[in-house]
């Protein structure tokens, strides 16, 4: 059996050929004319209207969508100014919300005022669960909680913003945000050794998921923002989930020692 060609001049001797590419099947032609025939024949305009009059997109979701987050924009607004222009004490107000703002029948979301009322020292860690991540408090959610820290955030010049984002919002970040709040609880207010062990262990394995899947042109830019980023947001969610506490300089100075010194 014949050996195949190991260099390219093993290859053109194989074919018989001086040089390589050329026509091995007919003289050789001036494709130029025929190139500016289906440039004109075939313009971006001509195909672009092709698509346009046979190949039509739904427009219906992205309407019906919009239509939803129209009507939720009247709806807040309706009911922020009622809010807002309410006399009386805190409680008239938590009250007015849960009777006004929440249906009857929505029992998660009285769940949630009446999770706003409570303090700290009064809830409980629901427990680690080695395949689920440990939901935050008043069904707070780690994007929405990121998306609001990113938005005040100041990007260097020349980063690219589109990922950034996604590396914020990922996988990895969200369940380091999750694990990272739960620890920080349970170390200031409901010390569990066995349980912070767990979320310690996820949590480093998040680190390493999210420091795989870093590209390397961004990686030092990234993890030079991403502690101060997470600090802000884990403070953001005691800040959201317990409103009726306080969280003064002491515990952020610690909060940010302490995330400084698992990530730098």
């Amino acid at each position: 059996m014949q050996e195949p060609p190991r260099s390219f001049e093993e290859f053109l001797h194989s074919c018989n050929l001086d040089e390589w590419p050329r026509f091995p099947y007919g003289p050789e032609v001036d494709v130029r004319p025929l190139i500016a025939t289906l440039r004109n024949d075939y313009s971006l305009d001509n195909i672009a209207k092709y698509l346009y009059d046979n190949v039509p997109l739904s427009t219906e979701k992205l309407s019906n969508l919009e239509e939803k987050v129209e009507e939720c924009k009247i709806k807040v607004h309706e009911h922020a100014k009622k809010i807002v222009h309410l006399e009386g004490s805190e409680e008239g107000k938590e009250q007015y919300f849960l009777e006004q703002a929440v249906e009857p029948s929505a029992a998660v979301s009285k769940d949630f005022l009446v999770m706003t009322k409570k303090k700290k020292k009064n809830y409980k860690f629901p427990g680690f669960q080695s395949h689920h991540l440990t939901d935050l408090p008043c069904q707070l959610e780690a994007a929405q909680l990121w998306d609001s820290v990113l938005k005040v955030q100041t990007f260097k010049h020349g980063l690219n913003l589109k990922v950034l984002k996604k590396l914020f919002l990922s996988e990895a970040s969200i369940a380091l945000l999750q694990d990272c709040f739960w620890w920080w609880f349970l170390q200031k207010f409901k010390p569990d050794q066995g349980e912070q062990d767990h979320l310690f262990d996820r949590i480093s394995d998040s680190f390493v998921a999210l420091l795989l899947s870093t590209p390397n042109y961004i990686k030092d830019p990234f993890f030079q923002m991403y502690p101060d980023c997470l600090s802000q947001a884990i403070y953001l969610t005691f800040y959201e989930a317990f409103p009726n506490s306080h969280f003064g300089d002491e515990f952020k100075d610690e909060l940010m020692d302490l995330i400084f010194q698992w990530i730098r």
